[in-house]
């Protein structure tokens, strides 16, 4: 059997916090062996930790009495570094009281101790663990903690900051007062000091004086946002309302368009009995908040309160008026803005560009989509010679008016848009050759392949799994890393978006993450990308957000592709090719686009499994009665066009036990889009002699894991006719729904088709509208029918997922089109 040494015996009594047995452990073996002086170390320290500071001092005078003076320096600077050793150790273990003791007894005996390091070390431990407590609302205990450091550090300014907050939440005023002022004089420029004196200051209703603090800390950062709210509220509290008028506007200067600096000034000048004024910054910052029901509302009044010479200064008034009316569904009240607004700035090309682009989200009938086509076609070709004449003019204008919106709701028609699309992009491919023209030149691949692997960029405003990145994700995941290096930039709207989790996916499977604001200018954006020098750029999903109307009629790698992520060509002559599914795409879809079709084996895309969550509530929690055979219509309600809409009453006729569960439009969209589309099941319904109440529920947007529960709780799945789902239609058959669809002519309304050919389940796949309606009558009134199909589905279901051959097929065609390319260069 091994016995510990002497002195292992010691540093296991003193790690386990036993002193009393170290300091015999130690008194013993100096006894035995007094020439060893690294002992006295040991006994000094056990002295020290066990709270026996008088044996410490009797130890060293001792030691000073017996020696001489050269050995007594030596033994003195021996001790210190082997409490220095101790003082790191008990850091690493957080054993804090402990090295705190050892520093402040360094400090006693030699009072021009000086370690800063060791001294720093122990403040941001002690600050951590004060952190920790006043996080758990304790804190008079942190205040303690705090009274430490600053004993060992009295002119640390964020220590002095902390006491002040904690003394703040005990309601300590004066003493939290008296604190923050301190560390104000220890350091001028640290703003968060001002900022919790004003609030101090407030509680002890000493106004004018927060005011002061307010204003001396706008002069330290003159964009912080929460200072010029607390400022413009308490001058408003004061009733300086004027002053507070004031101190929005010259904020607003610094810092355009914040949303809540326009909401304080809107309340403003509420209070200053200017309804007019009010209304119009209450309308922005709901606009910029993407509030546009709101904002409408708000706009509509200053428009209806103002003089013309106070719009005929304010170009965005209208812009934000009629975009806040085309999101809200209210195109003819956005026409009617729009033509007032374009006869007072008849050169602007962004109120052209907005004029041009209305198309109602719902539509009435038929006519109605007929007209607004039209429009739509005619107004194109005006703003593209207005943009192409107007290069030299306002090139400003010009290219705002390009990234201001898309064409998004044009292909929800069902019509083949590639002329359009063409004439649009290289429009826009036009003005940025002049504008940007060393982003519009096409590189070469001039590296050998062999020696290195071939880089892929993928640029999106959508990475997230709970967005159309869950299309992609799997390209990312299975791809061949040893040939392949991603490289991933993720447009958000704002630095918020940084932190959705979902991101860590696309992070995990990429060889760079990058992160681009949505507002950063388009030279930067441009150059970011560049610098990669990539051999290949994946654009998901064009058509969506603005911005790429801009980068996708731009050049940045030698080979560009875009995706069914949103299944539209692109009509960009710098698109070279289009991603999409075998089983989707119709023997002449070639013709549907400007890119290079290419179809990848099966869907394109390798979709991942769903997660069901638990089926935690029942259809009454959906306010739809349990006896009913429900048909989920889980699509966008803009998918549904007024030409089937007949279908759901030639279906229901059948049974008064069907019914129909469709979901509302989005609360930014306001309740026009919904009640339109009520309005024309109501009509559609009464054709048939039925009332529509009777077998339709349109329930609200269903929120966290509602959506798949309610897929679990339907009983068939009917999918859009001119647009199909993908990835509700994914999660239709994750919960076993049968899934009625009829392919078109156009891959956007063939998606369904191609899930259902992929497992085997091709009993729900009609040939006529007239089939479609059969089936889904069948589904209905033959339960065990329904079974059947639902038990075939769940048991062919995993051909559906994680499919690996068009992995596989995506990895040849880059490899190919890589090839191809350094040929022909």
């Amino acid at each position: 059997m091994n016995f510990p040494t002497p002195v292992k015996a010691i540093q296991d009594a003193l790690e386990s916090r036993d002193y009393d047995t170290a300091i015999r452990l130690s008194e013993r073996l100096i006894e035995e062996r007094p020439e060893e002086l690294n002992t006295y170390c040991y006994l000094g320290l056990s002295y020290l930790l066990a709270g026996q500071e008088v044996k410490m001092q009797e130890l060293l005078l001792s030691l000073a009495l017996m020696e001489t003076v050269e050995l007594v320096e030596n033994w003195i600077q021996e001790l210190f570094q082997f409490l220095e050793v101790h003082i790191e150790r008990y850091l690493e273990q957080r054993r804090l009281a402990e090295a705190k003791v050892i520093y402040k007894t360094l400090l006693e005996l030699e009072p021009s101790y000086n370690n800063v390091s060791l001294l720093e070390r122990l403040i941001v431990a002690l600050s951590e663990l004060g952190a920790e407590l006043a996080s758990r609302e304790k804190y008079e205990a942190a205040i303690d903690v705090y009274l430490e450091i600053l004993n060992l550090a009295e002119e640390h300014n964020l220590t002095w900051h902390s006491l002040g907050l904690c003394r703040y939440h005990l309601k300590q005023w004066l003493e939290a007062e008296v604190a923050i002022k301190h560390a104000i004089e220890l350091d001028p420029s640290f703003i968060a000091n001002y900022q919790l004196l004003g609030q101090i200051l407030e509680e002890q209703n000493k106004m004018e004086e927060a005011i002061s603090i307010y204003l001396s800390a706008i002069q330290l950062d003159c964009k912080n946002v929460d200072i010029y709210r607390k400022i413009s509220s308490l001058y408003n509290l004061k009733k300086y309302h004027n002053q507070a008028q004031k101190i929005l506007s010259d904020a607003l200067e610094k810092i355009p368009n914040q949303v809540d600096l326009l909401y304080d000034l809107g309340l403003t000048y509420r209070l200053l009995n200017d309804r007019a004024k009010s209304s119009f910054y209450l309308g922005y910052s709901a606009f910029f908040k993407a509030e546009y029901y709101v904002a409408l509302t708000e706009l509509e009044i200053f428009h209806s309160l103002s003089l013309a010479d106070e719009k005929n200064k304010n170009i965005g008034f209208y812009y934000s008026l009629a975009y806040s009316y085309m999101v809200c569904d209210q195109s003819e009240q956005a026409i009617k803005i729009l033509q007032e607004g374009i006869e007072r700035f008849p050169k602007s090309l962004v109120l052209k560009r907005i004029n041009q682009v209305i198309l109602p989200i719902i539509y009435n009938d038929i006519k109605d989509m007929d007209f607004y086509r039209n429009r739509f076609c005619k107004l194109l070709d005006d703003w593209i010679q207005d943009v192409l004449s107007g290069l030299t003019k306002n090139s400003s204008d010009v290219m705002t008016s390009l990234g201001l919106v898309t064409n998004f709701y044009l292909s929800y028609q069902g019509f083949n848009d590639l002329e359009i699309q063409k004439k649009y992009s290289h429009c826009i491919n036009e003005v940025l050759k002049k504008q940007y023209s060393k982003f519009c030149q096409k590189s070469k691949i001039t590296e050998i392949l062999s020696d290195r692997k071939i880089k892929i960029g993928f640029i999106s405003c959508h990475v997230s799994v709970e967005k159309l990145g869950l299309l992609y994700l799997n390209w990312l995941k299975f791809i061949n890393k040893n040939k392949f290096e991603i490289y991933i930039y993720d447009v958000i709207y704002s630095d918020q978006d940084k932190l959705h989790e979902a991101k860590n996916l696309f992070q995990d499977n990429s060889d760079s993450y990058q992160s681009i604001l949505y507002n950063t200018d388009l030279e930067t954006i441009c150059t970011t990308i560049m610098n990669k020098s990539l051999d290949i750029l994946i654009f998901p999903e064009l058509g969506l957000d603005a911005i790429f109307n801009l980068l996708s009629c731009l050049r940045f790698a030698p080979i560009q592709c875009t995706t069914w992520g949103h299944p539209i060509t692109s009509g960009s002559p710098t698109i070279d090719y289009f991603l999409s599914s075998e089983l989707m795409e119709p023997v002449n879809a070639d013709g549907h686009y400007s890119e290079t079709l290419i179809r990848l084996p099966n869907l394109g895309f390798s979709l991942p499994p769903v997660e069901l969550p638990k089926l935690s509530k029942t259809r009454s929690d959906f306010n739809i009665q349990e006896d009913k055979i429900v048909y989920f219509c889980s699509q966008s309600l803009f998918k549904y066009l007024p030409q089937h809409d007949y279908i759901f009453p030639a279906i229901a006729q059948h049974s008064n036990t069907f019914h129909f569960a469709f979901i509302e439009a989005p609360a930014k969209n306001g309740p026009t889009s919904t009640e339109n589309f009520r309005e024309r099941l109501r009509k559609a319904f009464e054709a048939f002699g039925l009332n529509y109440h009777d077998y339709c529920t349109i329930m609200p947007r269903l929120k966290g894991t509602d959506f798949l529960v309610f897929n679990q709780l339907a009983d068939i799945f009917l999918d859009g006719l001119s647009w199909s789902g993908g990835l509700t239609t994914r999660d239709a058959l994750s919960c076993g729904l049968p899934v009625v669809t009829y392919p078109g002519e156009l891959m956007r309304s063939r998606h369904s088709y191609a899930m259902l050919k992929m497992i085997g389940v091709t009993e729900t796949i009609a040939g006529t509208e007239e089939e479609y309606i059969e089936i889904a009558i069948c589904l209905g009134l033959d339960s065990d029918w329904r079974q059947t199909i639902q038990e075939k589905i769940l048991t062919n279901l995993n051909r559906l997922f994680d499919d690996q051959e068009c992995i596989q097929s995506l990895e040849d065609f880059l490899e190919q089109a890589v090839q191809d390319l350094v040929l022909t260069t």
